[in-house]
C-alpha cells in the first residue's frame, strides 16, 4: 500500500499528461553520452566506455510544470507536514544530502524515452523508490569492502547479522571499479569479465537517522565519527579473522560505501578510502572451502569478542598477523610472525632485568601452548622451529641474512618462504587457542612458570 496514495495518483496524473505533451513533441527527446563509469553490458562483461543514451530535453521537461495536473501535486506537497518539510531544503544523513525540491521529484518518477513502451510500470517503480525515500526515518547504507582473489565454496557466508562475505551485485561492483577500489589485471585495461575472485567482498548494512534541514553540524560530525569508529573496527576483525583462517593471506582493497535503494536520491553518492594494496597481494589467489568458511564464522565471534583490546599482547600479535596481506617479501612476512609471536608469548618482558634469553623464553612458551594435533608437530620440534625462526627474524631485523642452520623445520634446512609459513601456522594456532581462552572468561598471559612446572 502506498504511504501517499493521493500523492501518487497526482504525480501519475501528471505523468500521463506530460507524456502525451512530450510525444507530440517532435524536439522533445536529446541524446547525451553517459561519461567515465563502469557499467556491465548486456553481454555480461564489465566496460568502462562511454554510452550514448537518449533523454528528455531540459527544456521540455522543464515546461512540463506549467501543466495544471502539476498544481495538484504541489498541493499534496505542500499540505502535507510530512511531505512538506522536506521541501526545498537539504535531506539525507550525516553521510550527506540531496536538495529535495517539487521538481526534482516530478523529474525523478518521470519515464525515460526508452521507457514509453511500458509507461505504467516504469511510474510504478519510479514512484516506489521516492516514497520510500521520503517516507522512511532512516537511510540503509552498505558499507563493502572487497577482498580481490578470494573464492568461496558457498555464498553468502553470515558473520553476523548484518555483516556476511558475499559476491557485490553489478551496482556493487560499478561502484568498486570506478573508485578504482577493484582493478583490472592491467592499470589501462577497461574491461572485465566479472567472476567470483573479482567479485567477492564483505558488507555491512547499517541505517542511520534521515535529517531534514541544516541540523546541528556538530551533531552531524559525532555521528560521523561514531560510525566511521564502527567500520574500522569491522574491517580490523575482518582482516584478523581471514589471517586466522586462510594460509594464504588476502588483502583488503578498501573500503567504499553508498545508500543500499539504487533509486534513492542520495543512491548516486559513494565515499570511499582505497587501501594500501601493491599489485603482488591483488593478484593473489586464495579459495575458502566450506570448513574454513565455518571456522572463519567461529574465529569471527572470538576476534569481535568484547573486552579483548585490554589484552595488548594478544591484540598486537592479531594484527601483526593481519599485516601479511600487504607483504610481498618472505622476510617481511617472518618478521610480521615474530613480532606477533613477542607480543603473545613475551607480554610481560618489560623490565631490561627481564630481556635475557628472549629466544629461549619465546620457543618455550610457544612450545608450552602448542597443541600438537592442531599444529602438527611436537612440542620438542615446536621448540626448535621457533629458535630457528627467532635467530632469521633477528639477522633480518640487523640487516642480515639467515643462515642455512637458521632455517630449520624439524631439523632440516629449509627456503627461507617456508619457514616463515611454518613459523606463522603455528603463531596463527596459537592466537586462536588464546583467543579461546579469553573467550572462556580466563585472563592472557597464563601462568608461564605454572605451565613449565606441570602446574597448569
Amino acid at each position: 500500500m502506498a504511504e501517499f496514495p493521493e500523492l501518487k495518483d497526482a504525480l501519475r496524473a501528471w505523468v500521463n499528461d506530460a507524456i502525451d505533451r512530450l510525444s507530440n513533441d517532435n524536439a522533445a527527446q536529446d541524446y547525451t553520452t553517459d561519461l567515465g563509469h563502469w557499467q556491465r553490458d548486456s553481454d555480461g562483461v564489465f566496460r568502462f566506455a562511454e554510452r550514448p543514451i537518449v533523454v528528455w530535453d531540459r527544456m521540455a521537461v522543464n515546461n512540463l510544470f506549467d501543466l495544471p495536473s502539476w498544481a495538484a501535486v504541489l498541493d499534496l506537497l505542500h499540505g502535507d507536514s510530512r511531505l512538506s518539510d522536506q521541501m526545498d531544503t537539504l535531506v539525507g544523513t550525516a553521510h550527506g544530502g540531496h536538495h529535495i525540491e517539487p521538481e526534482s521529484i516530478g523529474r525523478r518518477v518521470m519515464p525515460r524515452p526508452d521507457e514509453l513502451a511500458h509507461a505504467a510500470e516504469s511510474f510504478e517503480a519510479r514512484y516506489e523508490e521516492i516514497e520510500r525515500f521520503l517516507a522512511a526515518h532512516e537511510i540503509e547504507y552498505a558499507a563493502i569492502w572487497p577482498l580481490p582473489g578470494l573464492t568461496i565454496d558457498a555464498l553468502p557466508v553470515q558473520l553476523e547479522s548484518k555483516i556476511e562475505l558475499d559476491a557485490m551485485s553489478d551496482r556493487e561492483l560499478g561502484f568498486a571499479l570506478d573508485t578504482e577500489i577493484a582493478r583490472t589485471t592491467f592499470p589501462r585495461e577497461r574491461i572485465l569479465t566479472p567472476q567470483q575472485e573479482n567479485r567477492t567482498c564483505a558488507r555491512y548494512r547499517y541505517s542511520l537517522p534521515k535529517l531534514v534541514g541544516d541540523g546541528d553540524v556538530d551533531e552531524r560530525h559525532r555521528a560521523f565519527q561514531e560510525i566511521e569508529g564502527e567500520l574500522q573496527q569491522i574491517e580490523s576483525a575482518l582482516k584478523e579473522s581471514l589471517s586466522i583462517v586462510l594460509p594464504d593471506a588476502v588483502g583488503v582493497a578498501g573500503r567504499f560505501g553508498i545508500e543500499s535503494q539504487p533509486g534513492s536520491p542520495l543512491a548516486g553518492g559513494v565515499t570511499f578510502l582505497q587501501a594500501t594494496l601493491a599489485q603482488g597481494p591483488r593478484l593473489r589467489r586464495a579459495h575458502m572451502n566450506s570448513d574454513q568458511a565455518a571456522e572463519l564464522v567461529h574465529v569471527w565471534t572470538l576476534v569481535r569478542q568484547p573486552g579483548l583490546q585490554r589484552y595488548k599482547g594478544l591484540a598486537l600479535a592479531l594484527r601483526r598477523l593481519s599485516y601479511q596481506a600487504q607483504r610481498e617479501q618472505p622476510e617481511d612476512e617472518l618478521l610480521d610472525t615474530m613480532i606477533a609471536a613477542e607480543a603473545l608469548y613475551l607480554t610481560e618482558m618489560g623490565d631490561a632485568a627481564e630481556r635475557g634469553e628472549l629466544r629461549y623464553r619465546l620457543a618455550l612458551r610457544a612450545a608450552l601452548w602448542a597443541d600438537p594435533e592442531q599444529v602438527g608437530f611436537t612440542k620438542r620440534e615446536v621448540l626448535g622451529l621457533m629458535k630457528s625462526a627467532y635467530n632469521a627474524r633477528s639477522a633480518i631485523a640487523h640487516g642480515g641474512t639467515p643462515k642455512p642452520e637458521d632455517r630449520k623445520v624439524r631439523g632440516q634446512r629449509v627456503s627461507l618462504p617456508e619457514l616463515a609459513k611454518t613459523a606463522k601456522s603455528v603463531i596463527v594456532a596459537g592466537c586462536k587457542a588464546a583467543l579461546e581462552r579469553t573467550a572462556s572468561g580466563k585472563s592472557w598471559p597464563p601462568d608461564w612458570d605454572a605451565m613449565a612446572l606441570g602446574n597448569s
